[in-house]
């Protein structure tokens, strides 16, 4: 069985004359049945009858063209993922990315990019989302994995990523299974700088709660070692805790779960959609390994 097979026999289908097929599909008309006498061949069952309304389907003919239709439509949506991808040629891709991306996710997909398109050079920028945002609208980048949503920018959805409570072990409240807002707004708190500030600060105020920040720092790897040393707990989202200890450290989720949505954010003036696509599919290929 081949695809001309198939394309000449669902040809023959609609329009019920082997002649008007090859008219269409630029094809003698023998070459036209010896393509439907090779399918029914292959197949092993008589796929068409004649009568006076011209070619008409057998029981089995009938089968086979819906299972042919379905074969035409996976190679299409095949194609059209993969065809992005025949477009792109030796460039140069300019990528931010927030620090919790770099340490989870984003090396797996710079190694598969640069094994599918060597031709293609990346260069990674690491920054705050206010500063990744401000460079895409610049054009020092030509996208970036920013939170969203990512003020006036165009964004596509790649991950969630869920707001876990950070404790010292043997904290009075490390026991929990769920935390709330309110059990921890009385905590010394020890707040990321690195980009989630807002969205923490959002979180308690739609609450009407505030934080007991008494420190604000902007790594994350600071955040756990004053965390560890207890200092102060804080809110942290789970791709960032990659180098969280549980000898050191209780992760406990919020009662109301929480969660930060993570995408690809750019201008579309600037960008090559073909790329972008591209980049998109191989990075929610990837993040699918660290859950949603």
């Amino acid at each position: 069985m081949t695809f001309s097979q198939i394309e000449v026999f669902i040809e023959a289908v609609k329009l019920k004359n082997f002649t008007r097929v090859g008219e269409k599909l630029g094809l003698t008309q023998p070459a036209v049945s010896h393509a439907i006498s090779g399918l029914e061949k292959d197949l092993g069952v008589k796929l068409f009858v004649r009568d006076r309304g011209g070619l008409q389907l057998t029981h089995h003919g009938q089968v086979a063209y819906e299972e042919c239709l379905a074969i035409q439509a996976h190679a299409q949506r095949l194609y059209e993922k993969v065809a992005p991808a025949r477009k792109l040629v030796e460039g140069h891709l300019r990528v931010g990315t927030l620090n919790s991306v770099s340490v989870s996710f984003l090396p797996k997909i710079i190694r598969r990019f640069n094994q599918t398109y060597p031709q293609i050079e990346i260069s990674l920028f690491e920054g705050k989302d206010e500063e990744l945002i401000q460079w895409i609208e610049s054009g020092t980048l030509d996208f970036a994995f920013t939170t969203l949503p990512a003020g006036s920018l165009a964004s596509d959805f790649v991950v969630q990523d869920e707001m876990m409570v950070v404790l010292p072990v043997g904290h009075p409240l490390a026991k929990a299974k769920a935390l709330t807002l309110q059990q921890i707004r009385h905590e010394p708190f020890v707040m990321s700088a690195g980009g989630c500030q807002p969205l923490i600060e959002g979180m308690f105020a739609d609450q009407g709660l505030v934080p007991m920040v008494k420190y604000c720092v902007g790594n994350i790897s600071t955040v756990l070692g004053m965390i560890k040393e207890r200092i102060g707990i804080s809110l942290i989202p789970k791709l960032a805790l990659k180098h969280a200890s549980k000898e050191d450290h209780v992760l406990v989720p919020l009662k109301d779960r929480r969660y930060r949505r993570i995408g690809i954010s750019y201008r579309e003036e600037n960008l090559d959609r073909d790329v972008l696509e591209v980049f998109l599919d191989m990075s929610r290929s990837v993040v699918k390994g660290f859950g949603n």
